[in-house]
């Protein structure tokens, strides 16, 4: 039996093969499958094979892919601790008020470490209903900051279609739910964003204001973050991923639509008034939205002083991290950063936007691709005085590249007060930053099934 996401390897494999006019070449699969049975995942099989999966399974061949084994490379004075090791293919974690950890994996089990990181248990198992095609599963969880009364966890995924199996390409949808943890269980699902799928478990003929959020391939977004009153933001990804011009891809621009978006909403689910949509009624999509134009907006994070961060997986072209503002829109899918994106700039959608005269944020940081797969991850602000005074600063990652920057971001203002400077190196594929309450870094390296913790000594 081979593990889940195989299948989807080798089919990609195959493909590249037709593609080039070769014979199929069986060791970059036999790669694929050894590292997927050793719990490296999809993700670091596509680091060492010349699959280009860029989080969303592009057949094109990726020259120079980065090192994905080794010795991860810190600047002087910094080392990293392993927190926990052993996980499965780790999409997320966050902290309990206690200090245990909650760590999410693709294929739909939240564990919880304890305060060490060792195993203590499986808090939930969404197995049994979920969608692992491609880059799809369970892809972030979230500990409610006012858990220590209402007892509530988050997370985002991706339920298998209706009658389907696990790897099944058919369209699905994204789910935001929350659970009530009971002791060590969670329990008492409460589904708050896309709740109403059609009968086949896909956003497919359902109009634009269905509270319903596509995921076609895959394109998820997965962010869950807090504002300082506990009201949640969600970045939702547009649902696309075949890399060619998608009709999905434009509900990133549509009012009305969940996807592509950045979500400001009550623990139930509901649109706040405050937001720059809000028609009146909370129930409606449009009274959800903060921000639009997103492609596959994976992390988000708040400043104290309410500057909200993301950064988003970009196309061809580049990926961006954004200070996303009400009311803002980022272009996505006519815009790739600042410039028009070459795979939809010719649709009327796009030619009709340019024309518009309306006016697009700009990234504060752009990574160019440069023929190199590239995949960011937002991350966290880091404060205090466990580094440095050089690295209070906003550090964010990316997973293609197994590296993190750090960027000094006024958490105020939202403007970069300097350029990106690189930070880690052979870094495992980070998906996931937190602070700790020690004031450390952590991070979770999909590649190597690890959670690290980023020590400091003179």
């Amino acid at each position: 039996m081979k593990p889940p996401g195989v299948d989807t390897l080798i089919r990609v494999a195959r493909r590249i093969a037709k593609q080039s006019g070769r014979a199929l070449v069986l060791v970059p699969i036999a790669v694929v499958v050894v590292f997927l049975l050793v719990g490296v995942g999809a993700a670091g099989a596509c680091k060492l094979t010349s699959i280009n999966c860029h989080l969303h399974g592009s057949t094109a061949p990726a020259p120079d892919l980065e090192q994905t084994s080794g010795e991860i490379a810190l600047p002087k004075g910094f080392s990293t601790q392993v927190v926990a090791a052993g996980l499965a293919t780790p999409t997320d974690f966050d902290f309990l008020p206690d200090g245990r950890i909650l760590v999410a994996e693709r294929s739909g089990l939240v564990k919880l470490l304890d305060r060490q990181g060792s195993p203590s248990g499986t808090v939930l198992d969404l197995r049994p209903r979920m969608s692992i095609y491609g880059f799809r599963g369970l892809m972030a969880v979230a500990v409610d900051p006012d858990f220590a009364h209402n007892r509530y966890v988050y997370v985002s995924y991706t339920p298998r279609p209706t009658g389907a199996p696990a790897t099944s390409a058919l369209p699905t949808h994204v789910e935001v739910t929350r659970f009530t943890l009971h002791g060590d269980r969670a329990e008492d699902e409460q589904v708050i964003l896309g709740a109403h799928p059609n009968a086949a478990g896909s956003c497919a003929g359902l109009p634009a204001s269905a509270d319903c959020i596509p995921s076609k391939v895959d394109h998820i977004g997965t962010g869950i973050t807090f504002a300082p009153d506990g009201s949640l933001f969600v970045s939702t990804g547009d649902g696309g991923g075949l890399e060619q011009v998608e009709k999905v891809a434009f509900g990133a621009q549509d009012d009305e639509a969940l996807n592509g978006k950045m979500l400001h909403v009550t623990r139930e689910g509901l649109g706040i008034s405050s937001n720059p949509f809000y028609d009146g009624h909370p129930d409606h999509n449009r009274s959800k939205i903060w921000a639009l134009g997103l492609r596959n907006p994976f992390r988000a994070t708040i400043a104290k002083s309410g500057t909200t961060v993301v950064g988003d997986v970009g196309d061809h072209t580049v990926d961006e991290i954004d200070v996303v503002a009400a009311g803002k829109n980022y272009g996505w899918p006519c815009f790739e950063g600042d410039g028009q994106t070459p795979d939809y700039r010719s649709t009327h959608e796009c030619k009709a936007l340019y024309a518009s005269g309306r006016t697009f944020a700009s990234p504060v940081f752009q990574e160019p691709h440069n023929g190199k797969p590239t995949s960011i991850t937002g991350g966290v602000f880091v404060s205090g005085d466990a580094y440095p005074a050089e690295y209070r600063a906003y550090f964010f990652g990316d997973w293609a590249r197994s590296s993190i920057q750090y960027m000094p971001l006024d958490p105020a203002s939202g403007e970069p007060d300097g350029d990106a400077v690189p930070f880690a190196e052979n870094a495992g594929g980070p998906v996931a930053f937190h602070v700790g309450v020690d004031g450390h870094l952590y991070y979770l390296a999909l590649n190597y099934g690890k959670l690290y913790r980023v020590d400091f000594s003179d």
